[in-house]
């Protein structure tokens, strides 16, 4: 008979549980809203948007990583991610404060996948800000869809 010590049968829990589908990946992001090419809008990590345009397609903010102030260049990484149904491309993005007097994240991030081109304005990233790092909540993206 097999003998599982506590240590192993712990293991095996954070296995099977930890484990997730792409279906269950998907659902998380089943609420879409939609908006048109060029159209601004607030944006949450974990949310996704539907550009008009293209509406087999779902753009995810996954996530704006927190910056640690360790110098003058404060910046952070946007991650998004195109989904269609069979294919999704996720990619990292480093947005910098782009102002000489206050603080402001805003930048271009290029994506696509296959024929469609995606260009995301962002125009700002609300943050708070600490002694020691800025905590990021949530974006201003304007979104362009072209066909090449």
């Amino acid at each position: 008979m097999l003998r599982l010590n506590f240590s192993s049968f712990l293991v095996i829990i954070i296995l099977f549980t930890g484990c997730t589908s792409d279906e269950e990946n998907h659902e998380e992001f089943a609420e879409c809203f939609t908006k048109a090419s060029m159209e601004s809008f607030l944006i949450e990590p974990g949310e996704c948007v539907i550009i008009s345009e293209n509406p087999d397609m779902q753009l995810v903010l996954v996530k704006i990583e927190n910056h640690i102030k360790t110098h003058e260049n404060y910046k952070t990484i946007v991650t998004v991610r195109l989904e269609e149904t069979d294919f999704s491309w996720e990619t990292p993005h480093e947005i910098r404060d782009d102002s000489n007097d206050a603080i402001k994240f805003s930048g271009i991030i290029g994506t696509g996948i296959n024929e469609d081109q995606y260009t995301i304005y962002v125009d700002n990233i609300e943050f708070t800000e600490t002694e020691t790092e800025f905590i990021f909540h949530r974006a201003t993206f304007r979104v362009n869809h072209a066909i090449n």
